[in-house]
């Protein structure tokens, strides 16, 4: 794994550590930047690596464009990511922090504890300031589809495998993903970039059955 994504996971998991204690709302602190969305699904969907296991279509979401313009311009100027991934946990409900939650063949999953995850699904947001890094949008948008690259890299799309015996129940998994990315420009016109992406990993359980 990258240096850049270990950082971003590490900041992540202290975010969700820290929700508990700051459900208050920053809301009276906002800044007078303006926050703009701007378009990142077709970078994110157009860098992923063919030789990834999984390909997820990332959509657009609206709601989550609202939630992270909202967490930009509560913690103001600051590079700030672990602030950023609480405001946006307070804003969406979602505590759900990096990709190391989903299941997969890493998780060691056998024949017989595999029927209790049938249907189960489970859901990881990360959010990240990109702040005094990026050159343009251009870099922006690059930057975010590399990150967002290496996640879905780690992601497994079944745990079938070679030593799985017939009438073993094993696990395939579907995903879903939506990603924001807005812009801020700050009173002294300086622009930085934030990004959020949501990924839902849903399991399906299936038995190998002999063929026909």
């Amino acid at each position: 794994a990258s240096l850049m994504l270990a950082g971003v996971m590490a900041v992540s998991m202290l975010a969700g550590c820290s929700t508990a204690n700051n459900n208050n709302s920053n809301d009276g602190g906002e800044n007078n930047n303006v926050v703009t969305p701007t378009s990142i699904v077709t970078a994110v969907n157009n860098g992923q690596s063919a030789t990834n296991k999984v390909k997820i279509n990332f959509t657009s979401d609206a709601t989550l464009d609202a939630a992270l313009s909202k967490a930009v311009k509560a913690i103001g100027e600051n590079a700030d990511a672990a602030g950023l991934n609480v405001q946006m946990a307070r804003l969406t409900g979602n505590d759900g922090w990096g990709s190391w939650k989903f299941l997969g063949n890493e998780r060691g999953l056998t024949p017989a504890d595999t029927s209790k995850d049938d249907g189960r699904v489970v859901e990881g947001m990360m959010a990240m300031p990109l702040m005094n890094a990026m050159a343009d949008k251009a870099a922006a948008e690059k930057t975010v589809a590399k990150i967002v690259n290496e996640m879905v890299a780690k992601l497994d799309d079944t745990t079938l495998t070679t030593s799985t015996n017939y009438n073993d129940k094993y696990c395939d998994f579907s995903y879903t993903g939506t990603v924001s990315m807005v812009s801020s420009t700050a009173n002294d016109g300086t622009v930085n970039y934030y990004f959020a992406v949501v990924i839902t990993q849903t399991t399906a359980v299936k038995t190998l059955k002999p063929a026909a």
